[in-house]
C-alpha cells in the first residue's frame, strides 16, 4: 500500500476549505436574496395601505360613506 504524502493532504484540506466557503457564500447570498424580497414586499404593503389610508380619510368621500 503506498503512502500519501503530507503535501497531498494538505491540498487536500485547502479543496476542502474552498469548497466549504462556496457553499457558505451561497447560503448568504441566498439569505440576502430572501432579505431583499421580503423587504421588497413590506414596502409594496406599505404603500397599498398607506393609500387605502388616504382614500378612507378624504374629506371628500367621508359624506358618500355616511349615507
Amino acid at each position: 500500500m503506498k503512502k500519501v504524502s503530507l503535501d497531498t493532504w494538505i491540498q487536500l484540506l485547502g479543496m476542502v476549505g474552498v469548497l466549504g466557503g462556496l457553499v457558505f457564500v451561497a447560503i448568504e447570498l441566498r439569505q440576502s436574496q430572501t432579505i431583499a424580497i421580503a423587504g421588497q414586499i413590506q414596502a409594496r404593503n406599505q404603500a397599498l395601505l398607506d393609500f387605502d389610508l388616504d382614500v378612507l380619510s378624504s374629506e371628500n368621500l367621508l359624506p358618500a360613506l355616511l349615507l
